[in-house]
């Protein structure tokens, strides 16, 4: 996997669980609408207010920019894979709490099962 490819996958996935406001990117949710809190591209957070929060644990295979956090995460929301980024952000409520997995990615505390899977879905893009 390039080096490239291999951080975009990371900072995607990191960036799918704060919430923080309305974001007017475009896309969808999905055949089923959205997460289960009723989350569908239309009323996440904007990249650019999700991504302070995402940098602070600083980890290694993170995100190490705003600029770099908002790209992967814009692009993600452009993906096949928004139904785990919306499952994700439903799984981090209104105050998610970032750290760094054991692969030096950035988590969200409590989300582990659906970050992995955020994870999984970007790898067989």
């Amino acid at each position: 996997m390039s080096d490239l490819f291999s951080r975009f996958l990371l900072v995607a996935a990191a960036l799918f669980t704060a919430s923080c406001g309305g974001d007017s990117s475009p896309g969808g949710a999905g055949p089923d609408g959205g997460g289960s809190n009723g989350t569908d591209a239309t009323t996440l957070p904007s990249c650019d207010s999700l991504c302070p929060a995402v940098l602070v644990p600083k980890c290694p295979q993170g995100p190490q920019s705003q600029s770099d956090c908002v790209g992967g995460c814009q692009a993600i929301r452009a993906s096949k894979c928004l139904d785990k980024y919306v499952a994700t952000y439903d799984c981090g409520g209104a105050q998610p709490v970032y750290a760094c997995d054991s692969l030096g990615r950035t988590t969200t505390i409590g989300c582990e099962t659906s970050m992995d899977a955020l994870y999984t879905c970007m790898a067989n893009m």
